[in-house]
């Protein structure tokens, strides 16, 4: 640990045969895996604001949660009484009201800026996974 890269070290002050093993992880600070950690850069592997992918605490692709901003509000208030077999998000302003049946397999994330009311009928089949979250959205 003399802040110099020698001997048979990876990088400074990690790997080779005297040292301790370097951490390969996301080194980008804005990212919601930030490793404060890593000592070798692997940042094809960081979970973005930006990188399509739906991750970290994100509410939508690439929006909600605490890093990226608020996701776009699809409706006003949502009022559904159907079954949702396949993965989808709806973002209300207001509230959402729900008795859905949410099928085997399927994704569905309800997110409402104040509140979220899951009616008598409402159902998550087994194998289904169901969020809900007040959050704002724009």
């Amino acid at each position: 640990n003399d802040g110099i890269k020698n001997g048979d070290e990876v990088v400074t002050d990690c790997g080779g045969s005297k040292c301790e093993p370097c951490i390969t992880g996301c080194t980008d600070i804005n990212a919601h895996n930030y490793n404060p950690n890593a000592h070798i850069t692997n940042n094809v592997f960081c979970e973005t604001c930006n990188d399509g992918i739906q991750n970290g605490d994100e509410s939508g692709v690439d929006c909600g949660g605490k890093k990226c901003a608020p996701c776009n509000c699809t409706t006003t208030d949502f009022i559904s009484a159907t079954e949702q077999e396949s993965d989808m998000s709806i973002h209300a302003q207001n509230t959402i009201i729900s008795s859905d049946t949410i099928a085997n397999a399927a994704n569905v994330i309800y997110i409402a800026g104040q509140s979220i009311v899951l009616s008598p009928g409402f159902e998550i089949n087994l194998s289904a996974i169901f969020t809900a979250q007040v959050e704002a959205c724009n």
